[in-house]
């Protein structure tokens, strides 16, 4: 029997974008199963509480027909590391989306590395077409009542604009 693959692929998905759902789908292709960690921060304002956030996610998830044993989001605070460990992970997945990103994220694995050397991280690139989405851009596009077509899930468009975020 062969041991199941996970992973997690952790971020803020404030709200969660139709980049992520993109990097989701690519990691998919790899691991058996990928836990989305919605991080909570203290320091980070956030538009969305963590539990509206996992509920967005889960919504997207099974409105694009994703087995939800196969791709769940639950809140962690703390190291990613440390979720990753809680949750039995081998691998860390990011999205990067161009050189910044990956500066950055590639600081965040020499880190994490330094700290379980068990634990690899994943980089996946944006595809074209949503390489340009961020959440903050949503979040300012959501408080000028903007459109918000190709750049969220259409359940969670319908959602953010039926509430009024």
């Amino acid at each position: 029997m062969s041991k199941s693959s996970v992973a997690i692929y952790p971020g803020s998905f404030d709200p969660f974008t139709t980049g992520h759902l993109n990097i989701l789908k690519k990691a998919l292709l790899v691991f058996d199963t990928v836990i989305l960690g919605v991080g909570v921060s203290e320091t980070k304002k956030e538009m969305f509480s963590p539990e509206r956030r996992v509920a967005f996610i889960s919504k997207v998830v099974a409105a694009e027909g994703i087995d939800p044993k196969r791709a769940k989001a639950q809140s962690f605070c703390g190291l990613t590391v440390g979720f990753a460990q809680e949750v039995n992970a081998s691998h860390i997945v990011r999205g990067v989306r161009n050189s910044l990103d990956y500066i950055y994220e590639q600081q965040m694995a020499f880190t994490n590395a330094g700290l379980n050397e068990k634990i690899q991280t994943m980089f996946l690139p944006s595809s074209q077409d949503t390489i340009h989405i961020s959440s903050t851009l949503i979040r300012s596009i959501l408080s000028m009542n903007g459109d918000l077509k190709g750049l969220v899930h259409p359940v969670l468009a319908k959602e953010l604009t039926a509430t009024g975020a």
